[in-house]
Order: structure tokens, then C-alpha cells, then sequence
């Protein structure tokens, strides 16, 4: 049930992924500044602090040993983002808040990127998903390379890093639609029922993640309000190198281990499977932890 392969494709998955945002993160501070750097890592976490609470957790109505369902909630998900994005930028325009617009849109496509990788998930194309984190910064690192140096004074820098994001998204999003065929049909739009059937994800999960979120996300988005963006350009940075091992964790191992358990609860005997998974788990997060003491 448990493959040590997965867990090892999704955590060089993400090490390539975040290494490759780590040097985008440097090559901005040495290049435009702390100041830019400051004001990037702001609308990047209020971007992902909007993001993570944006349909209230029913993202992971993805996770699911049920493909089909998986994929519909998928669908279901991307609408329903849509139609809260649609909302919070009616209230952007009517307070005359514009700037604001393209975190909306980051918010949107951040959500519509984990619901993404909850689907894969589910199908244990681990390979896949580091594939899509991997692009998107790669794309980022590309554009900033060849755009932005030339002319960066007429570019935000989280624009490009934003649209890039929402374009990887989109692509993925109609490959899904292509390769696996996907048809709405009319029943599938009662978002009432699938709501209701799923109430438990906004009740139970939605409180903790919000806890979560504020304590990931707060730092980064009151410094640059309390001590301007060049004090938060060097926090962004430290915390970065900081941040960096608990990242690597959470989002490599822990999709492999929610969907280890996933399977172990659908299964004869649950409780002792799942005590299992947990174990197993367990050992391997000890001894990474040990060897990334021991190299510090």
C-alpha cells in the first residue's frame, strides 16, 4: 500500500521546485532590490492566505480513492473559485481598490493549482505534480531573466509571477478536459447538494487551516504595513532559508501521507492500517529530521 517511491519523486518534486523559486527569490533582492522584494513577498502571501481559504477547504473533496468523483469535484471546485473570485473583485472595483486585482486573480489560480494537485493526488501521479510546480517557476525564473532586467521599470514583478501561475493553470486544467474527457453534464451543477454532502470540510478543516494560514502568512503581510517593504524585502528572504525545510515536508510527504491513509481507511481492518501508515510515517520524518540536524 505504501510506496517509498512516491514519497521520494514528491519530495525531490518539491526540492527542485522551491530551489529554483529560491534562487528567483534571491536574483530579485540582488537585482531590484528589498524594497521589490518586500512588495512581491506581500501580495505573494496575501495572495496564498486569500488562496487557502478561498472555497472554504472543499479542495479536498479531490482526495478521494474514487477517480471519477475526484475529477467532478475537480470541476466543481474550479467553478465555484470562480464565482467567489468574480465576487471579491466586484467589491475590489466598488471600494476602488484596483491594485488588488491581480492578487484576486493569483488567489484564484493558487486554489485552482492545489485543487490540481489534490486530483493527481489521488491518482498518485506524484510525477506530475512536481512536474507543474517545477514549470511554473522555471517559467517565472525565464521571464525574469529575459523581460523583466531590460525594462523593470514598467513591470511588476508579481504580475509576471502571477500570470504565469494562472496561464499553468489554465493549460492544466484543459489537458485534464482532453486527456481524461471530461462533460459537464446538468446534474453535476447542483452545487447546493455537493455543498451539503461535503459540509464537513468548512466545519471541521476550514477553522484549523485558517488558524494555520494566519500563522504562515501574517509576518509577512503586516511588515511591510508596520515597517515598510525593505524590512519585509530581508524577512522574506531569511525566512525563505528559514521556511525552507518545513516547505519541503508539508508539501511532499504529507499529499503522499493523506492519500496513504486515504486508502488505509477505505480498507478491511482501517484502524490497524492506518496505525501502519502512521508508524512507518512517523520513522521516516524522525530520521529526516536527524539528518537535517546533523548537516546544520
Amino acid at each position: 500500500m505504501i510506496k517509498i517511491k512516491d514519497s521520494i519523486i514528491s519530495l525531490f518534486g518539491v526540492a527542485i521546485s522551491q530551489s529554483i523559486f529560491f534562487i528567483c527569490i534571491w536574483f530579485i533582492g540582488r537585482n531590484f532590490g528589498a524594497e521589490e522584494l518586500g512588495s512581491f513577498n506581500y501580495n505573494l502571501s496575501l495572495g496564498m492566505f486569500l488562496g487557502s481559504i478561498f472555497v472554504f477547504r472543499y479542495e479536498l473533496t479531490c482526495v478521494s480513492d474514487n477517480s471519477n468523483y475526484s475529477l467532478k469535484s475537480l470541476f466543481k471546485i474550479v467553478v465555484l473559485s470562480s464565482f467567489v473570485a468574480v465576487l471579491l473583485l466586484i467589491v475590489i472595483l466598488l471600494s476602488r481598490k484596483e491594485e488588488y486585482f491581480i492578487v484576486v486573480l493569483f488567489s484564484l489560480s493558487f486554489i485552482w493549482q492545489q485543487t490540481i494537485v489534490h486530483y493527481m493526488n489521488s491518482l498518485r501521479s506524484y510525477s506530475i505534480i512536481a512536474e507543474m510546480r517545477t514549470v511554473i517557476n522555471v517559467l517565472f525564473l525565464v521571464f525574469i531573466l529575459l523581460l523583466i532586467q531590460p525594462i523593470k521599470s514598467t513591470i511588476d514583478i508579481f504580475d509576471i509571477y502571477a500570470f504565469t501561475y494562472l496561464a499553468v493553470c489554465v493549460f492544466s486544467i484543459f489537458l485534464i478536459i482532453k486527456v481524461y474527457k471530461y462533460k459537464l453534464s446538468s446534474d453535476e451543477l447542483s452545487f447546493f447538494s455537493f455543498l451539503k454532502e461535503n459540509y464537513r470540510y468548512p466545519i471541521y478543516i476550514f477553522p484549523s487551516t485558517l488558524c494555520a494560514s494566519v500563522t504562515t502568512y501574517a509576518m509577512s503581510i503586516l511588515l511591510p504595513i508596520w515597517f515598510g517593504t525593505m524590512t519585509a524585502g530581508f524577512f522574506a528572504l531569511a525566512y525563505r532559508v528559514g521556511f525552507f525545510p518545513v516547505s519541503l515536508i508539508a508539501q511532499s510527504i504529507g499529499g503522499v501521507f493523506r492519500r496513504d491513509m486515504l486508502a488505509a481507511v477505505n480498507t478491511e481492518n482501517s484502524s490497524i492500517k492506518c496505525k501502519e501508515v502512521y508508524i512507518i510515517y512517523a520513522k521516516w520524518l524522525l530520521l529526516l529530521s536527524l539528518v537535517y540536524g546533523l548537516v546544520q
